[in-house]
């Protein structure tokens, strides 16, 4: 009967030393934000032609044409 009496006050006094150990203990929980991702557009490829035409009364004219790609 003694030693019964003893396990049950050995068992409690443990239940109760971890549960005031718990309340004692904090646990961060670390968050971490994501970095942002870089985006990088790659540069538009122009195209450029140049025309010149001549007429029959001797002038010239010049034309430019631009594309973007």
């Amino acid at each position: 009967m003694k030693n019964r009496k003893r396990l049950i006050t050995l068992a409690m006094a443990a239940l109760s030393l971890q549960f005031l150990a718990s309340c004692f203990t904090y646990k961060k929980e670390e968050t971490t934000t994501p970095t942002p991702a870089v985006v990088t557009v790659p540069p538009a490829t122009t195209s450029e032609t140049t025309t010149s035409t001549t007429t029959d009364d001797g002038t010239t004219r010049r034309s430019t044409t631009t594309s973007n790609y």
